[in-house]
């Protein structure tokens, strides 16, 4: 799941609603993926999810939003024009 300053509360939103369907929400792990250079820090997303769900599985992984930055085309939807977003929906540039 992605997590930045512009949809912080949707993810936290799905955060929530995931541990409160869940039949084991103690064994759910989540992995959140960064923006290195969002306007609040990774370190401070973090913070934020850590404060909020204190005994949450999670890790988050920093994107460096220059590894595709140039892979954008501007036919592209506008919804992919963020790196991060094209970045999720060509997972490759994740590992």
């Amino acid at each position: 799941m992605t997590l930045d300053s512009e949809y912080l509360r949707g993810s936290m939103a799905a955060v929530r609603s995931v541990l409160r369907h869940a039949s084991c929400p103690e064994c759910v792990f989540f992995h959140f993926v960064s923006a290195e250079f969002d306007p609040m820090s990774p370190q401070v997303l973090t913070q934020l999810v850590r404060s909020t769900f204190p005994s949450l599985n999670f890790k988050v992984y920093i994107f460096r939003e220059d590894t595709v930055i140039n892979l954008i085309s501007s036919s592209i939807r506008q919804a992919l024009e963020n790196p991060l977003n094209y970045a999720w929906r060509h997972s490759q540039f994740l590992r």
